[in-house]
């Protein structure tokens, strides 16, 4: 058995925490790659030490293996593991792992009845909105006071349908994001790379889904089944794959043949990994990408999720998407550290990275309200996408290849404080930027004076250009804060509450025609401005001395 990373044990020991607390169902957010699955075997060794049984949701068969395999690694020598899978149903084993797909059924959930299970882990949390996932939760009362508490791990806490994951999590307790990873020492992911090639796709008449948010799976393969799409396909890869073995992403089966066939015709050894692939088949691809035997696997989303082939060093994007968490997972196969392996490289040959970069936001707002409480109808046929999409687009591609700036922008609500300082507010404390000696400066302080009616904080980074100022608080802030406000959020755009006007009108804000995110802001920029004032002063005083 391995001990668990430093991070690793402040994630379970955040979970543990916040159920001594009361909290029921919490998650945990780390990039794809740095050990999620290692955290939650920890968590099943400790409830078999404890005498509890632990169930274990995953919704690929994959992950049923990687599962157990992980947790018999990791569990004391007494300690049993069952699978809940087809036509196994080892139900009365210490640590149960269950395939969603096996609990469809309301006759192979019956072994979830009586409150057996304490603690419930569920893999992959983004998905947990789906109906099966519902009624475990219901089975194993997870809503109902003194049943199971659940624990979340996923690395992309976000969806880009109406079903917000904030309608089952209270409170993602630890998260840390992809650059993270990458600044630790020694590095605990590859450093990413990606590359836009050929004119991208054209996505003119290609429907956005109201009820997914991303675009028509049906109307992409007629978009990238393509001979210009195809030539860049086939001229990147003889130009950048340099013997890297990859995986091809498609919107179907179809579309992913389509590119494969033209890699075959190249000299390349392909083979495809779908949903309908043979368990003993997709054992040869993942062996034959490991021993260098294949050079490129060709998927749609099979693999996009919780697969694990470190050797993977080299990507091609042949899928649309404007679902940032389906790209960080489709990157996210690339970034696991391998010998030898400098860099993971994602060749974009449909412009996804226009709409989508490598962030690892987290949302946990409630659903949105429909008619029949399962999200917003799929348009008809004659309807227009709910924004526009397509031509203009592909303005901004150029036609030879060209790096993308993976990191760009930021998901965090920046404001102003009236000393000028830029902050994030983060629940109990702030992240700003303030000038000094040699260059930018990211602090951290409490969004309160301390009892001596002096600001408490630190300096996270100093001396760094205003970008990579901004990169870093921004990512500090993503970390660092359990309640961050977001540019996004819906709930920005709704009134402001009554509370919120009472609030507001003791501070000298008027509400008048204000958004309850105006509200936020204004009330956030008020007390931020009292906590920066004497940075602000340090800050003027230094550039004074340089001036």
């Amino acid at each position: 058995m391995s001990a668990l990373r430093p991070y690793q044990a402040e994630a379970l020991e955040a979970l543990y925490a916040g159920w001594a607390a009361g909290e029921r169902r919490l998650g945990v957010s780390l990039p794809t790659g740095v050990g999620k699955t290692h955290i939650m075997a920890h968590l099943g060794r400790r409830e078999a030490e404890a005498g509890r049984p632990c169930l274990f949701l995953v919704h690929r068969d994959t992950l049923v293996e990687q599962t157990v395999a992980k947790l018999r690694g990791t569990l004391p020598a007494t300690a049993s593991v069952g699978v809940v899978k087809a036509a196994r149903n080892e139900v009365g084993a210490q640590c149960v792992v269950a395939s969603v797909h096996t609990l469809r059924r309301a006759e192979r959930r019956r072994f979830l009845a009586g409150g057996r299970f304490r603690r419930v882990v569920v893999d992959e949390a983004h998905v947990s909105r789906a109906p099966t996932y519902a009624a475990v939760f219901e089975d194993v009362g997870a809503f109902a006071p003194g049943g199971a508490d659940l624990a979340g791990f996923t690395a992309t806490w976000s969806r880009s349908d109406a079903l917000g994951l904030g309608d089952v999590w209270q409170r993602v307790v630890y998260h840390k994001t992809i650059q993270w990873a990458l600044r630790q020492a020694p590095p605990l992911l590859v450093r990413p790379r990606a590359v836009r090639v050929g004119v991208g796709a054209d996505l003119a008449g290609v429907r956005v889904s109201r009820a997914t948010g991303d675009y028509a799976e049906a109307e992409l393969e007629a978009a990238v089944m393509l001979e210009e799409v195809r030539g860049a396909v086939v001229q990147g890869v003889a130009r950048h794959r340099a013997g890297r073995p990859g995986v091809l992403f498609a919107p179907t089966v179809q579309s992913a043949e389509y590119f494969g066939d033209a890699l075959r015709a190249a000299g390349l050894r392909v083979a495809g990994w779908y949903h309908s692939t043979p368990a003993g088949e997709r054992r040869r691809v993942d062996a034959g990408i490991r021993s260098g035997e294949l050079d490129i696997m060709t998927t749609c989303t099979a693999v996009a999720e919780g697969y694990d082939n470190p050797a993977l060093a080299f990507g091609v994007l042949c899928r649309p998407t404007r679902h940032e968490g389906l790209f960080v997972q489709m990157f996210g196969r690339l970034l696991r550290p391998w010998p030898g392996k400098a860099e993971a490289l994602l060749l974009d040959a449909v412009g996804a990275t226009l709409d989508v970069k490598l962030r690892t936001a987290v949302d946990l707002r409630v659903s949105a309200e429909t008619t029949d409480g399962l999200g917003v109808d799929e348009p008809a046929e004659d309807e227009e996408p709910d924004e526009p999409v397509g031509r203009e687009r592909l303005a901004r591609v150029r036609a030879e290849d060209s790096e993308v700036a993976l990191f760009a922008g930021t998901q965090v609500q920046w404001l102003t404080s009236r000393v000028g300082l830029p902050f994030v507010s983060c629940g109990d404390s702030l992240v700003f930027l303030c000038q000094g000696p040699g260059g930018w400066y990211v602090g951290q302080a409490a969004d309160r004076l301390g009892p001596d009616g002096r600001p408490q904080g630190r300096w996270v980074a100093q001396g760094l250009s205003q970008e990579d100022a901004l990169t870093l608080a921004s990512d500090h802030a993503e970390c660092e804060g359990e309640h961050l406000a977001r540019r996004s959020a819906r709930w920005r755009s709704g009134p402001p509450s009554d509370r919120q006007r009472e609030v507001a009108l003791s501070m000298g804000i008027v509400t008048e025609g204000m958004t309850r995110g105006q509200v936020s802001d204004a009330m956030s920029v008020a007390f931020a401005t009292r906590v920066l004032a004497p940075f602000a002063a340090w800050s003027a005083r230094q550039l004074q001395e340089v001036g």
